[in-house]
């Protein structure tokens, strides 16, 4: 019913379509408590109201009759809804239809109940109490509530006539039914202003939470973005030089828990201007992207690649003391010599030399001391030929 509902929603404006909704559900719970009462008087009348003038007979089997209708409107208006509700097949024409037939109905027999009435009493109680329902239950916009409460009028207005000769309270009981017809439009109308001024503001609220929404979306993207922007580097996706610094400084805290040394390695291309001076910078940073791939796929989950500068690149290998890091290093650098690099058509191969060090957790100025000594065995590798791997001051 709902899916139905929406796709009618362009055509239909939303506050009259939540009010049908709605309706149809007050629909379904007034007559379920409709055959009830319905049932309760039908008994009633059947077995402890008792008769002597044709007049009051005529009363007593319309009033039971009124109600029995009332039940074949209430079962008639459960089953409706409950059968459009399961099978999905409620549209808007369907309930408008129903709705109305619904209310004239409620309304008709109301009339005729108040009509028999008149046969043994001056009262319109019945009258007053539909209108009242009508106003009260159901959610009606003044441009349908007002023909529908003249409508009933009307009716009223000739079917007591049929049973109440009196002229004088004939009268009296035409101008208290205006009475109720007046106030079942102020009502509906108030219930109607209400409903709307709440409907306004509910779709407001969800309006505005929607662009909340949407705006810490926005924002939370935002923050990732500049979270990645300021701890990565922007070409190769790699932590960037500030990032690494932080995250060994967190790693020097575990380092003084366990008195344990990580193994530090610096990593350059080797002659990098030649390859921008021969293919071009943007050959050069396709390069080095893919240089990087080459490290990340060589290392542990644990270890950590950062790009320090330029075509220089570090490395953290976790748990691993200095002296163990040089097969590592072996070990990438032949990848990276094995390699073949397709940059704009080109194959390229290159090498790189490694420069490796020991972060000791004992050192004052570790990183800058560990950094310095990697940097010392890197210019040992560049000047003893390149493509090589060094430890501190020893060639391997």
């Amino acid at each position: 019913m709902i899916q139905n509902i929406k796709k009618a929603l362009i055509k239909y404006n939303d506050v009259n379509l939540e009010a049908l909704i709605t309706n149809f559900r007050r629909m379904k719970r007034i007559s379920l408590i409709g055959i009830l009462v319905s049932m309760l008087h039908i008994i009633y009348f059947l077995f402890f109201v008792m008769t002597e003038s044709k007049d009051e007979s005529i009363w007593r089997i319309g009033i039971i009759s009124s109600h029995g209708a009332l039940i074949i409107l209430f079962t008639f208006t459960c089953l409706t809804i409950t059968y459009l509700t399961k099978k999905n097949r409620a549209t808007i024409l369907r309930m408008q239809i129903i709705q109305y037939f619904y209310i004239f109905m409620l309304m008709a027999i109301g009339v005729t109940i108040v009509a028999l009435d008149q046969l043994v009493t001056t009262s319109i109680t019945p009258f007053l109490v539909v209108c009242t329902i009508s106003a009260l239950a159901l959610l009606l916009q003044p441009l349908v509530s007002v023909p529908i409460f003249l409508f009933a009028y009307l009716f009223f207005y000739f079917s007591i006539a049929l049973a109440q000769y009196d002229p004088l309270v004939l009268a009296s009981n035409r101008v208290n039914g205006l009475t109720s017809i007046a106030i079942g439009i102020a009502l509906s109308n108030i219930l109607w202003q209400y409903y709307t001024k709440d409907f306004s503001q509910r779709h407001l609220i969800e309006q505005q939470n929607t662009e909340l929404t949407l705006q810490k979306k926005m924002l939370e993207e935002a923050n990732e973005k500049l979270t990645h922007l300021v701890a990565y580097d922007s070409l190769t996706g790699l932590f960037n030089r500030r990032e690494f610094e932080k995250i060994v400084n967190k790693t020097l805290l575990e380092m003084k828990r366990s008195q344990s040394n990580v193994c530090i390695m610096i990593v350059d291309i080797d002659h990098f201007k030649y390859i921008n001076d021969q293919y071009g910078h943007p050959a050069g940073d396709e390069l080095l992207k893919a240089f990087s791939l080459i490290l990340k796929d060589q290392l542990r989950d644990i270890d950590i690649v950062a790009r320090w500068g330029g075509e220089e690149f570090i490395i953290m290998l976790h748990n691993t003391p200095g002296q163990d890091g040089v097969p590592v290093a072996e070990r990438i650098r032949t990848a990276i010599e094995n390699n073949k690099f397709l940059i704009d058509g080109h194959e390229i191969r290159i090498t790189a030399s490694f420069g490796i060090s020991e972060l000791l957790y004992s050192d004052t100025d570790w990183l800058d001391t560990a950094y310095k000594k990697a940097d010392k065995a890197l210019y040992i590798a560049k000047n003893n030929g390149r493509n090589q791997c060094v430890i501190e001051l020893n060639s391997y």
